[in-house]
């Protein structure tokens, strides 16, 4: 029997729950590649990791590939069409190659796995009467959430025409979902139900692997011509820059409610830079209400720049409501003898505002030692004097988290309250 080829595309969730599922991925690889060559395979291996956020211009996508990363890389794939598409820059048979691709990237922000599958069927695979074609993918999340809400779900009858146009063999790795389970109707796709939430933490990769690769070595070969398919059903074939993540915008943002766990890995936080930003002409001043340790408490403002702990208040600006970027910046040098800290803005001279806050154009964003940045937007609805921001809880040392908040008050906040 002759060698055959392969073409495997793992498309992984990299969202903030997901590392466990690349810690697998990465030890049990070799099973599949194992797997492969025992029944004579030559195994060539994709790689799609995709996280999601916001930006004041709209969502912006976190995309790995094996050649590259962001807008350079979907520019290769799309362009004229994907004629000139290279094939190793999405495709190699060094699994070392792979795990270095999947180990450069830090799982964080949100997900849009449809998309991210969409972006997968478009990759340059080898022709259906000379190789195997399948996709795999992993997530944590139903496909109903992520960050646009489920819209992606319109396109699930699409994404099945395209699947079985392309005689792709897909693999599901997901929790129960209404989504998945439709899109689980494709031809001989397979799907293993996880739990949610814990980057499949408890999944059984060394036995996914194994199957995976004896399923797709059993697959039979089509020796018809390719059929056209619809490329870029998302409209990512037009995407702009600013839709591919950058060092500049490579950051979780946090809608109302919503919190994130600080990175520790490293050792722990010995820096925050806390950024208070507006541009409406309004008089925003931060504040933090903080609690030790020892169940004291403390309140950093303006008037009082530095109380002591670590944590320092550079300046007042936007003085006289002026418009323009404005900007106050918080150090918190240390979270050793820190509990809690409330980030809170006040609009100075005012009682009560006539606008929400929502429309000061305003934001609060964090940037660890560690490489965390963590954005929460001003998105409070409600018109007052005060809006509590965010919190940042240290009350369990070993997994310091940031929360966004948004609540508006009227008289100073009690941080026992949050």
């Amino acid at each position: 029997m002759s060698i055959q080829v392969a073409d495997i595309v793992f498309v992984v969730d990299a969202s903030k729950s997901m590392g466990p599922c690349f810690d697998k991925l990465r030890r049990n690889l070799e099973t599949l590649m194992t797997t492969m060559r025992q029944a004579r395979f030559r195994p060539r291996l994709g790689l799609l990791t995709h996280a999601a956020g916001v930006s004041a211009s709209g969502p912006v996508y976190d995309h790995q590939f094996i050649g590259g990363e962001g807008h350079e890389m979907m520019v290769k794939l799309y362009q004229h069409g994907g004629q000139n598409t290279r094939p190793d820059d999405f495709f190699t048979e060094d699994p070392k190659r792979f795990i270095n691709a999947l180990s450069s990237v830090k799982p964080q922000g949100n997900e849009d796995m449809l998309l991210a599958l969409d972006i997968a069927l478009d990759f340059p695979f080898g022709p259906p009467a000379k190789s195997r074609r399948a996709v795999a993918l992993f997530t944590d999340e139903p496909a109903e959430d992520g960050i646009d809400e489920g819209k992606s779900l319109e396109k699930i009858n699409a994404l099945i025409e395209k699947i079985q146009t392309r005689r792709i063999q897909l693999f599901l790795v997901t929790p129960e979902s209404r989504g998945y389970e439709v899109l689980s109707e494709a031809d001989k796709c397979e799907w293993e139900e996880v739990d949610g939430g814990d980057g499949l933490a408890g999944f059984d990769f060394k036995q996914l692997l194994s199957d995976m690769g004896k399923s797709i070595s059993v697959a039979t070969l089509q020796s018809t011509r390719e059929k056209d398919w619809q490329r870029a059903l998302f409209g990512q074939d037009r995407w702009s820059t600013d839709r591919s993540a950058d060092d500049a915008t490579r950051h979780v943002v946090l809608s109302t409610g919503e919190s994130t766990t600080l990175n520790t890995s490293s050792g722990p936080i010995t820096n925050i830079a806390v950024k208070l930003k507006w541009t409406k002409a309004i008089d925003l001043d931060l504040h933090a209400f903080y609690l030790t340790k020892d169940g004291k408490e403390h309140h950093v403002s303006f008037s009082n720049l530095d109380a002591g702990h670590g944590i320092r208040l550079d300046q007042d600006s936007g003085v006289g409501n002026t418009a323009g970027a404005n900007e106050e910046n918080l150090t918190v040098q240390s979270l050793n003898n820190i509990d809690r800290v409330l980030f809170v803005t006040n609009i100075y001279g005012r009682e009560h505002s006539s606008d929400r806050f929502a429309n000061y154009d305003g934001k609060i964003q964090f940037t660890t030692n560690h490489g965390d940045v963590i954005e929460v937007p001003l998105q409070a609805q409600q018109k007052g004097n005060w809006c509590v921001l965010s919190l940042l809880n240290n009350s369990n040392q070993n997994t310091p988290s940031v929360k966004s908040v948004n609540k508006v008050v009227n008289v100073d906040p009690n941080i026992h309250d949050y």
